[in-house]
């Protein structure tokens, strides 16, 4: 994840944007121990086995490249 979020600060990114299933704590709890917060929930973003699921959204902003 460390060796994304450089690639994404040297490539110019601003952000980086990801979907979390709701359920997935312990992939909750990685995004946000590496500064990703939670802006919201899509609900039934996809099927998976027949069922409809929801999914968190998380973004982490790059300071580096932003304007402010």
């Amino acid at each position: 994840m460390s060796a994304l979020i450089n690639a994404a600060e040297s490539a110019g990114f601003w952000k980086l944007l990801s979907r979390v299933f709701v359920e997935n704590t312990a992939s909750r709890r990685l995004v946000k121990s590496m500064g990703f917060r939670e802006v919201g929930t899509c609900e039934k973003h996809g099927q998976l086995d027949g069922v409809w699921r929801d999914v968190v959204i998380v973004e982490r902003l790059i300071p580096a490249n932003s304007d402010s």
